[in-house]
């Protein structure tokens, strides 16, 4: 396996990665837990730090970038990976083509990181599609009923989740160490 997949596949670090709700909070009850399910994701920066890392700065770059129209709205970007890189004496071109998707807040803010996230799939990084960490407990706002952070007892529990989950996966991927 080339060296470069080796970096790009390595699990992210707990620490490294956010959890967001996957849906908003309906109606509960006062003083009611609310549990809600998880969404893991990380922050376009890290995918450059793994880019780096696996060909060297300034031997990869994300290009042909496109916004993608519909109804004169927004709705994403398409672009290209490509990378130079050394193997077995060859000189080796890797390419990747992606779609990421706008943001409803800020479109065209949205759209590139999530390109650049996504494009860490077709290059092997596949690990939080595969993890689960279920429905955890959160705390809302009292006046706005939406999601303010999860509880202390929550994240010490996907932590140890996500730690046990990525050690399986990668020991299944990697049986030799």
């Amino acid at each position: 396996m080339p060296e470069w997949r080796q970096v790009i596949e390595k699990p992210f670090r707990f620490s490294e990665l956010h959890i967001m709700p996957k849906t908003k909070p309906n109606s509960f009850g006062e003083g009611q837990a609310l549990y809600l399910p998880t969404l893991l994701y990380f922050d376009a920066r890290h995918c450059y730090e793994r880019f780096d890392k696996a060909f060297g700065p300034g031997k990869w770059s994300l290009g042909n970038v496109k916004p993608v129209m519909s109804g004169g709205q927004l709705v994403g970007a398409t672009g290209e990976f490509e990378a130079r890189y050394m193997e077995d004496g060859l000189d080796v071109h890797l390419c990747a083509c992606e779609m990421g998707a706008a943001s409803d807040i800020e479109p065209a803010k949205g759209a590139f990181p999530d390109l650049v996230k996504r494009l860490m799939v077709p290059l092997g990084h596949r690990w939080l599609y595969e993890i689960d960490l279920g429905f955890q407990e959160c705390v809302v706002n009292d006046k706005t009923k939406a999601f303010k952070k999860w509880t202390p007892e929550a994240m010490k529990k996907m932590e140890k989740m996500y730690t046990e989950q990525v050690t399986k996966l990668y020991k299944e991927k990697y049986p030799n160490g």
